[in-house]
């Protein structure tokens, strides 16, 4: 029972840390732009308008995301309950592997709504 709770509480520290930080990003974020710590690319730190803009699209993802996959990791484990370590740690990874995926796809998806709302106009040589 103890490894069950251990894998439960690390499985869902990723979907609590997406509502947690993606909430914080819609409402603001990083005021500044840094090198240390947010949403950093080349397009989202462009300009202090593109900075605000990724991090409130990307918190939205992270937020949605997070209300998506904290169920789904609850409801995992709780069926889980009572077997064996080998399975609660194999269905825990599979579960921290999907929730690292789905956190990478919001990358390209910012990086699109970046291109698509900061449309450069210059041609590229």
């Amino acid at each position: 029972m103890g490894f069950w709770i251990f894998m439960l509480v690390c499985c869902a520290m990723i979907p609590v840390m997406m509502i947690v930080i993606g909430r914080w990003f819609m409402h603001g974020g990083p005021k500044e732009r840094n090198m240390l710590f947010g949403y950093r690319t080349k397009r989202s730190m462009q300009s202090p308008e593109a900075w605000v803009f990724a991090h409130h699209y990307c918190g939205k993802l992270w937020l949605r995301l997070g209300l998506i996959l904290l169920p789904i990791t609850i409801l995992t484990m709780t069926l889980i309950d009572g077997r064996s370590d080998d399975v609660i740690g194999t269905s825990g990874l599979v579960l921290v592997t999907i929730q690292i995926l789905a956190m990478i796809v919001t990358i390209p998806a910012t990086e699109h709504a970046l291109k698509n709302q900061f449309r450069d106009d210059r041609q590229d040589a």
